[in-house]
């Protein structure tokens, strides 16, 4: 920051980032960064996992890193900013504030927006000017009240002058100002990981199984197409909605420099998403993987069905024409199945999925679209057992968990 506020940075800096030599608390410790560790015991006597007269520990860790910058240069989001829950800022009366406030100003317009973060300002030396509330003062010669409230909405001042002892600076008033951050850093989101193929599958079926209840004849292969691309959207939207909430990309890539066979690399691994999952690296890919699994519209004219077949002289014929389109329609529109394997399951749908009905003097082949998209979902829902479309992150399971009782009554 300057030469003048030298020995309250290093002193700020000391009690921050401590030394993984002098505490066994620091299990990560380089230039620039620390990750400390903290567990907590809660006794537990009514978990079935473990005996009675043991216990439970949560593990806590709080990753800090300094942030280098030069003034009126912005800085760069990927490489301060991932997983952050809260700012603190260095201020010293002996630089300009001009200076200040242009520092501090790159620093949080390089926030994302809405990741609503705390910043602590710390000042290294006594407010010498006469005011009836310095640190309102502060705040307003930093230009903090006309700032972004999506970016960071919360401030407070702590001067870390020991004002009873001149020359000190006040661990006391520090742990004040980390305890005010921690209370006010935002909660991080909750997000579940599913398999894509259980929610999508639940969805489909309980969609076809109240569509096979209306007449067959009114059931078209529209119908059906629609249940299995709103499956899709639905679980999308779902995706979108979880990344929506983590604008900051919590948790930190920083987890990953826990040592691999650590217990609290453990615990993170076992407890925390997967760093960057709600990045547009890892949304964007697998959301046009689910896109791209959306069944196309049923273009062929299949209005011969229609006419029927006097005394059911044309119905091997109709039924060929009938297996053909579903050929087609497996093969060049769905790109689902190879030639050979969609000639015998167009068969297998025309013998076990269509039906003849008399009318008059003429014979009707009548498909029952929903066996039949029942077959053809399965095909498709074999791509979401692997790939880039395996696995999503979402905020509620409440929804698929509802969809999976439904489909189990049913």
């Amino acid at each position: 920051m300057g030469q003048t506020d030298l020995l309250a940075s290093r002193w700020l800096l000391s009690k921050l980032m401590g030394s993984g030599e002098e505490n066994d608390e620091v299990v990560v410790s380089s230039p620039h960064l620390s990750i400390w560790k903290k567990w907590i015991n809660k006794n537990s006597s009514s978990s079935k996992w473990v005996n009675r007269n043991s216990s439970l520990e949560a593990c806590c860790l709080s990753i800090i890193r300094e942030a280098m910058f030069v003034h009126k240069q912005p800085f760069v989001y990927d490489d301060i900013f991932a997983g952050a829950s809260c700012i603190i800022f260095l201020v010293s009366e002996s630089i300009p504030w001009e200076i200040q406030r242009v520092r501090l100003q790159n620093l949080l317009m390089s926030v994302p927006s809405g990741s609503s973060l705390p910043l602590l300002m710390v000042v290294d030396d006594e407010y010498k000017e006469e005011a009836a509330d310095p640190s309102a003062t502060i705040i307003k010669r930093l230009g903090l009240y006309d700032v972004d409230k999506t970016r960071v909405n919360l401030f407070s001042v702590v001067f870390l002058v020991d004002g009873e002892h001149f020359g000190f600076f006040d661990d006391d008033k520090l742990r004040e100002g980390l305890q005010w951050l921690a209370n006010c850093s935002p909660l991080q989101p909750s997000p579940f990981l599913v398999k894509t193929y259980g929610p999508v599958s639940s969805y489909v079926r309980s969609s076809l199984r109240i569509l096979d209840k209306c007449n067959a004849s009114e059931t078209g292969p529209d119908s059906c197409i629609l249940a299995f691309n709103k499956a899709l959207d639905q679980l999308v939207e779902e995706i979108l909605t979880a990344a929506s909430t983590n604008p900051i990309r919590w948790p930190c890539p920083e987890v990953e420099l826990l040592e691999k066979s650590s217990k609290e690399r453990m615990m993170a691994d076992m407890f925390l998403p997967s760093v960057g999952w709600s990045s547009p690296a890892r949304t964007e890919p697998l959301i046009r993987a689910l896109k791209g699994c959306k069944l196309p519209i049923f273009s062929d004219d299949l209005s011969f069905l229609s006419q029927g077949s006097y005394m059911g002289l044309q119905i091997p014929n109709q039924k060929l024409a009938f297996e053909d389109c579903l050929i087609k329609y497996l093969t060049q529109s769905c790109k689902l199945l190879s030639w050979d394997l969609a000639v015998m399951e167009a068969n297998v749908m025309v013998q076990r999925c269509a039906g003849l009905e008399l009318r008059g003097s003429c014979y009707h082949i009548i498909p029952r679209w929903v066996r039949i998209f029942r077959r053809i979902c399965n095909w498709r829902l074999l791509d979401l057992l692997s790939g880039e479309a395996l696995v999503a992150y979402v905020l509620d399971t409440s929804i698929m968990d509802s969809l999976c009782e439904i489909d189990a009554k049913g």
